[in-house]
């Protein structure tokens, strides 16, 4: 998705995505996602409601957004580390 085509609301996650490789997802807040592993530096993330949206993709990555704290962003971490809520 082109930033010319990212709704207005999503512009400042479109800006948080890793590279431009990266696919952006609009937020789908019918799809919420807890984190079940926490290790390579993710343990900061603890402390935070475990629930997250999907705004980005690439290589069996994604890019997550707090959905409690909009302003907490993981800009990459491992599908294989996301489950479905």
């Amino acid at each position: 998705m082109e930033m010319e085509t990212v709704p207005q609301e999503y512009t400042y996650l479109y800006e948080k995505l890793f590279d431009k490789e990266w696919e952006f997802c609009v937020p789908d807040y019918e799809k919420i996602y807890k984190i079940n592993c926490f290790d390579d530096g993710m343990d900061k993330y603890k402390d935070y409601p475990n629930k997250w949206i999907v705004f980005g993709k690439w290589k069996g990555k994604n890019a997550l957004v707090n959905v409690v704290l909009n302003n907490i962003i993981i800009d990459s971490i491992s599908t294989w580390k996301i489950d479905s809520l």
